[in-house]
């Protein structure tokens, strides 16, 4: 609705599932790791770190980006909002669900996004966070919490 700027459910719906649409046939093959990303995933994996996506992306999509990536092996469990019904409410509520199911221990685990939802996420869940500042996100470092990390690119969690 608010990229639209209409509040018609019966737009929204048609709009939605546009979105979806090209998205799951284009945007999945166009979607590219950002610079520095693969090494420290190599880095981490080579250390014997178990890697876990906890996302607010639609499972299905997920699971194809890593297939088109090549990275499908390369983590442990995968989680998504839309992965059971009902969809669950946000992700602090996901991330609780993914340790649980996976016995992730959140005393050794960190948690790197790149929104403040994903912060409040780690919080809530007992998990150290990194704020990856190249994503999507548009935090600025003097909006996060004291106890959050701030990252300028992805070898600097490799460091840590």
């Amino acid at each position: 609705m608010r990229i639209s700027g209409s509040t018609d459910a019966a737009l929204i719906r048609s709009l939605t599932a546009k979105f979806k649409q090209h998205y799951d046939s284009t945007g999945v093959v166009k979607t590219k790791a950002y610079p520095g990303i693969e090494a420290m995933l190599d880095d981490f994996m080579a250390a014997g770190a178990s890697l876990h996506i906890c996302t607010n992306k639609r499972l299905s999509a997920t699971h194809a980006i890593l297939e088109n990536l090549g990275w499908k092996d390369r983590f442990m469990s995968v989680y998504a909002l839309d992965m059971v019904e009902p969809r669950m409410p946000g992700k602090a509520q996901l991330l609780s669900k993914q340790i649980g199911e996976q016995s992730i221990n959140t005393a050794t685990t960190i948690y790197v996004g790149d929104k403040l939802e994903d912060g409040h996420a780690a919080e809530a869940n007992a998990l150290t966070f990194y704020y990856a500042s190249w994503g999507y996100g548009d935090l600025q470092q003097g909006q996060m919490d004291v106890n959050w990390n701030w990252l300028n690119c992805p070898g600097d969690l490799s460091k840590s």
